[in-house]
């Protein structure tokens, strides 16, 4: 298994790059949650329209899974970012959960979309 993980990992890094296909960088993520955590909603609204202007990672065989994808672990970095903002882990987690749900009864590509905006 570990053995097919590499060589998944090198597969995407040679398509990537033939690609000319780049992550957002750490620090482009870091100010969202950053700004997520102290409960700047204006900045955090601004850092994700930039991240959003970039293309996105593929993280699945179909661009609906991949979407989702991307909001799911979104969603989890978020919910850490409010913890550390002061809010309870139990309703974080809850919310979370909710959250997470929604994403997966969506059907439309666009209304994910428009979710994440």
């Amino acid at each position: 298994m570990r053995d097919s993980i590499l060589n998944d990992f090198y597969k995407t890094r040679i398509e990537n790059r033939q690609k000319e296909f780049l992550h957002r960088s750490y620090q482009q993520e870091q100010k969202l949650l950053t700004a997520i955590q102290l409960g700047n909603r204006k900045e955090a609204i601004a850092a994700l329209n930039d991240i959003n202007q970039l293309q996105r990672a593929k993280l699945a065989s179909t661009p609906m899974r991949s979407l989702r994808n991307s909001l799911i672990c979104s969603c989890t970095l978020f919910t850490r970012a409010i913890i550390r903002g002061g809010v309870n882990p139990d309703t974080a987690y809850n919310l979370s959960d909710v959250i997470i749900q929604q994403i997966e009864r969506m059907e439309v590509f666009k209304q994910l979309q428009c979710f994440e905006e």
